[in-house]
């Protein structure tokens, strides 16, 4: 019965989370989700802690992150018993309720006990809800670059997008709430998408995790997110790049692998990957992207960003606002320099976890006065290494960089050990690739992921 519980209360976790939302609320997006999270926090921990007492045994997995976690951890608590705001630093900012202490107690509990409870086989299913949640985000998303947002639908029987204050036809963000955070969402789900597409055993049973890979890519490239952009573009050399070392290295002859050969590799690597390849080229060519301006559809393109630059002198009594939007890079280097600023002041802890909204106006930069967002409040620096710098100091930083660097060498040793080794014992290529594949999904996954 506990069993059951865990078991069904992550695939609400990765299924469910995603598609919250209520109009009730000051804020319809995160804050709702996180007290999702949290609930299905206390349920799983919960059933785990009971598991445990039924067994009268401690299960508890070590992992190759504990280190590093355990030490983040630490360094967030320190940073929070030194902030400017430990009320904030424990709960996170009041719109969000997430990035304090308590949602990363929270996400290390997720954590232990999945890895805990769960074999890799078992996990890989959660995956799969993950991407069937994502599915949903991105067919709520799609509709509202062309006019029709599903939220509105919902809240005013209209077909339209006009319930939205935003932008949301320039710039979808489904049940997000901003387009950044859609894309980072969609970013990283192609890439299990893609990897569970590769693996399928039957024959055609490919093609829907191939269709559902075009879809987020789809919904993804209607954000017209730069950052999240270039991450996917990243996570997409680092699959590829993995896959096809990978694939040479194990094929008979090695690297001496001529065109010849690569051409008899299997339809089980080329059908998926040139479909959705392909697919998103002509996704980009019809609708354009976040990092060109040629699209062959122009009615439905993406909006053009404002091309004021900081610097660029002003008439007399006029300031960038007067003379049109200011370009959005220019506007994060300014927010960039502030954080930079915010840990030169508090160099050791950071001004506090998840107090970004509040030391920045204390080292505001002055030209931030005189762009078209003047009066916006920047509660994130826009980059995580830079927030993590600014609100938990070096400490959180080199404890951040930890887990990180930890992540990413152990998924390669993982990647190369498990290739030398299936070379040696002369196993079907294709299942070989399979346990390449998932550590590097995850490698992308995260590499696609925005600072």
């Amino acid at each position: 019965m506990l069993s059951k519980i865990l078991t069904y209360s992550f695939y609400l976790l990765f299924f469910l989370t995603p598609l919250i939302w209520f109009p009730w609320n000051f804020e319809l997006f995160e804050y709702n989700k996180m007290v999702a999270v949290y609930f299905l926090t206390l349920i799983i921990t919960a059933s785990w802690i009971l598991k445990m007492i039924n067994r009268k045994s401690l299960n508890l997995h070590r992992t190759p992150l504990d280190i590093p976690l355990l030490a983040f951890l630490l360094a967030n608590i320190l940073s929070t018993i030194f902030s400017i705001d430990p009320h904030t630093s424990i709960w996170g900012y009041y719109s969000r309720s997430n990035g304090g202490l308590l949602s990363l107690v929270s996400y290390l509990a997720l954590y232990y006990a999945l890895v805990s409870n769960f074999e890799a086989k078992q996990a890989v299913n959660f995956l799969k809800a993950a991407v069937f949640g994502g599915v949903a985000v991105a067919l709520w998303a799609i509709p509202e670059h062309f006019g029709v947002s599903p939220s509105c639908v919902i809240l005013t029987n209209q077909f339209g997008a006009s319930c939205w204050v935003q932008d949301v036809q320039a710039r979808v963000f489904a049940t997000l709430g901003q387009p950044n955070w859609l894309a980072a969402y969609l970013a990283m789900l192609i890439f299990p998408a893609i990897y569970f597409a590769l693996t399928e055993t039957h024959k055609n049973r490919f093609i829907p995790y191939t269709l559902y890979s075009i879809l987020f890519y789809a919904a993804f490239t209607f954000t017209y997110s730069r950052g999240a952009t270039l991450g996917l573009w990243a996570g997409l050399a680092v699959f590829l790049g993995f896959l096809t070392i990978s694939t040479l290295r194990l094929h008979p002859g090695g690297v001496r692998l001529n065109l010849i050969q690569l051409s008899n590799i299997g339809s089980w690597i080329k059908q998926p990957l040139i479909l959705a390849l392909i697919s998103f080229i002509t996704i980009n060519l019809l609708f354009g992207s976040a990092l060109t301006q040629f699209k062959l559809l122009s009615k439905f393109a993406g909006p053009e960003r404002p091309t004021v630059a900081i610097s660029k002198p002003v008439a007399k009594s006029t300031t960038q606002l007067e003379s049109g939007g200011t370009e959005s890079g220019q506007i994060r280097l300014i927010v960039w320099k502030g954080a930079v600023d915010i840990f030169r002041h508090y160099p050791i802890f950071g001004s506090g976890v998840e107090t970004f909204a509040y030391s920045y106006y204390n080292f505001r930069p002055t030209e931030h006065n005189l762009v078209s967002e003047w009066d916006f409040l920047y509660n994130k620096a826009h980059n995580e290494f830079l927030n993590y710098l600014a609100t938990t100091g070096i400490i959180g930083f080199l404890t951040y960089m930890a887990v990180i660097l930890t992540f990413i060498i152990w998924s390669i040793r993982f990647i190369v050990h498990r290739s030398s080794f299936i070379e040696k014992q002369k196993t079907d290529i294709r299942y070989t690739i399979y346990d390449i594949l998932l550590p590097a999904t995850l490698l992308a996954s995260y590499t696609s992921y925005p600072p």
